[in-house]
């Protein structure tokens, strides 16, 4: 029995190297055959030619033929993109939340809306008179709009307080609308003008739109007031968008005191004149009339906003 074991295991043993040596003497043939060196003297070994291939060391497995291949890039293997679906947010694209005057009784959200792509950027606002209920109602839905191109700053309630109590401004304090610089060294009155004015300088906007309304038609001799009516501060392109906007509320208002005006210089002191003036942010007033029903107003306010991003290849 111990013989035949020993003999068992000499012959695995012999087996094994003459595969190594097989192996080894294959690898460096360029003709894929494998001869000995130095058969015995009167010996002639046969030659040895493999049905199947072995991989050198300039080869590896290609998972796209099944074959050891040579390393190419052109056999490389690369997953396979997914397309993105076809209402994918550009990439990063994002909305964030910031509030102004933090701390404060008067602290309000401003939503800024990045598309992810280069563009102008457009600052939207409702609410610096808390008693006018279409400018913030309108500026609240433009908060969620998505935009393909530039940023969009909105801020809703500018004065969040005068929102929540219904009136122009709380008793006791100036008027928003008045408390913005009124030359190119003055500042801004208060910690929320300041705040909404340095908003402007901090994200470089290019277009503000200030959402308003007025008691009356502007268009009435006996009125003082300036509802229906865009105030811009004159700039060749401000008046081109302004007037696009005019004309476009006009085309579907048959009442000729109910159509809307085309007013340049917005008040001494209110957000849109400072920023026209001493930032050279291109900026208007839209105000609507509150005789109408507020849907009416509501969808005013929104129409012109679309048409401004919307001349600005941002909607």
């Amino acid at each position: 029995m111990k013989k035949v074991r020993h003999h068992r295991l000499f012959y695995s043993v012999s087996l094994s190297l003459a595969v190594l040596t097989l192996f080894l003497f294959w690898g460096n043939s360029n003709s894929g055959k494998v001869f000995t060196a130095n058969p015995p003297p009167g010996k002639q070994l046969a030659v040895l030619s493999p049905s199947f291939s072995l991989p050198s060391m300039n080869t590896y497995w290609s998972q796209l033929t099944n074959t050891y291949s040579a390393k190419t890039n052109s056999n490389l293997v690369t997953p396979a993109k997914k397309p993105l679906p076809t209402n994918a947010v550009p990439t990063g694209a994002s909305v964030e939340k910031k509030q102004l005057a933090v701390g404060t009784r008067d602290a309000t959200d401003l939503y800024i809306i990045r598309s992810g792509k280069a563009g102008p950027v457009v600052m939207i606002v409702g609410g610096v008179h808390g008693n006018e209920t279409a400018g913030y109602r309108a500026a609240r839905i433009v908060r969620n709009y998505q935009i393909s191109r530039g940023t969009l700053l909105v801020l809703p309630e500018a004065n969040s307080r005068a929102v929540n109590q219904g009136v122009r401004y709380v008793s006791g304090q100036k008027d928003l609308n008045r408390c913005f610089p009124t030359s190119s060294s003055g500042t801004a009155d208060t910690r929320l003008s300041r705040e909404i004015y340095y908003a402007l300088k901090k994200y470089n906007v290019d277009w503000l739109m200030d959402m308003h309304e007025g008691y009356n038609y502007s268009r009435l001799k006996s009125s003082s007031s300036v509802g229906q009516s865009l105030i811009y501060y004159p700039s060749s392109s401000t008046r081109e968008v302004a007037s696009k906007i005019v004309n476009n509320m006009n085309s579907g208002i048959s009442t000729s005191y109910r159509k809307f005006s085309l007013l340049r210089y917005p008040t001494r002191g209110s957000l849109s004149r400072a920023a026209g003036q001493y930032l050279g942010v291109k900026s208007f007033i839209f105000e609507t009339c509150s005789r109408d029903n507020l849907s009416t107003r509501i969808n005013y306010q929104l129409r012109a906003a679309d048409i401004l991003l919307g001349s600005l290849g941002m909607k």
